[in-house]
């Protein structure tokens, strides 16, 4: 019943579902640019600066830091207990009690800006205009799928064995289609 949000002051906040404020969370330095939950009590965030925070929904506590990436943490995503994080530094991790169990580096080319999983895959896109999917227990790949401009969000539906995976992007005017 409990609504986190968190932004560019670095704060998380615990919210009612009736918009009353329960917690303030600080530790970041930086934006909280992605959040995931793993269980009714454990939550995690990852920010801009590189770090990687786990938290108890019930204690309203930080309970383990590690910095994450090289480069800023930009999205995340929760899969059977662990989370997969990925960073400007173009490096996906797959993270179980805040320990790096898989990782992959140069899974992008500089920027990934958001994961989505649909039970063992996972999806990533990037600055460098790539969607790839990945085997995500291993962050092994399985396909990847190049566009001309860079891909800012992704999303995976699978019904009855049957996935679709959308990706939308981001042109600039002065671009050409």
């Amino acid at each position: 019943g409990t609504v986190a949000s968190a932004g560019r002051d670095a704060l998380v906040r615990l919210w009612s579902p009736d918009g009353r404020l329960q917690a303030t969370l600080a530790g970041h330095a930086q934006s909280v640019l992605a959040m995931a939950q793993t269980d009714s009590d454990t939550f995690y965030t990852l920010s801009r600066d590189r770090s990687l925070r786990r938290w108890n929904l019930r204690d309203k506590a930080e309970t383990g830091c590690v910095v994450a990436h090289a480069a800023a943490g930009l999205a995340l995503t929760a899969v059977a207990g662990d989370v997969i994080s990925a960073g400007a530094d173009g490096e996906l991790r797959r993270w179980r009690d805040m320990h790096p169990i898989a990782s992959r580096a140069s899974a992008h080319t500089g920027w990934i800006w958001d994961l989505a999983i649909s039970g063992s895959m996972l999806a990533s896109v990037g600055e460098d205009g790539h969607a790839r999917l990945w085997d995500c227990e291993r962050i092994e790949p399985l396909a990847d799928l190049a566009h001309p401009h860079a891909l800012r969000a992704v999303a995976i539906r699978d019904d009855s064995g049957s996935a679709l995976l959308a990706w939308s992007h981001s042109s600039s005017s002065r671009e050409s289609s």
